[in-house]
C-alpha cells in the first residue's frame, strides 16, 4: 500500500482493540493489530502461511490450532512470540480454556483436514 494514499474511513472496534481502515476502489479493509486464528495449523500449506504472517507487522498474534505443537518457523527471529500454539484433539469440541484463547478473533483461516485413514469411513459431504 502506498504510504501517500488515505484512508477514507478510520474505526476502532472497541472489544478487540482493532482499528480498521477502508481503501477507496482498489484498496479494501486494513486490519491493524488483527488478531488471526489458523486452524490445522501444522499442515504443510498452514506452516507457509504462519511464516508469512510473522513477518506482516499488521498481524500481532497468531493463534495456531493443530492435533500438535506448532513451532514458529526458525527464521522467525523476535516474530515467534506473536504465535501461540494450542493443541486440539477434537475439533468439534472446545473447552471453555480454548474458546477464551480464540475470541475477539479479527479473521480465521481453516486448513483442517481429517486424517487421510479416515476419508474412506467419511461421507463426501462430511469431508469437503
Amino acid at each position: 500500500m502506498p504510504s501517500s494514499v488515505s484512508p477514507l474511513v478510520s474505526f476502532k472496534n472497541p472489544s478487540t482493540k482493532t482499528t480498521v481502515l477502508y481503501y477507496h476502489a482498489y484498496y479494501t479493509f486494513l486490519v491493524i493489530n488483527m488478531k488471526l486464528i489458523i486452524g490445522g495449523a501444522t499442515g504443510f500449506v498452514a506452516e507457509e502461511l504462519i511464516r508469512e504472517c510473522l513477518k506482516n507487522s499488521a498481524i500481532t498474534s497468531i493463534i495456531a490450532l493443530g492435533r500438535r505443537e506448532t513451532s514458529p518457523p526458525s527464521d522467525a527471529g523476535a516474530s515467534a512470540s506473536k504465535l501461540k500454539s494450542i493443541i486440539i484433539e477434537d475439533f468439534e469440541s472446545y473447552s471453555d480454556s480454548i474458546k477464551k484463547e480464540i475470541e475477539n478473533a479479527d479473521a480465521c483461516i481453516w486448513y483442517v483436514l481429517p486424517y487421510s485413514y479416515s476419508f474412506k469411513t467419511l461421507s463426501y459431504n462430511r469431508v469437503f
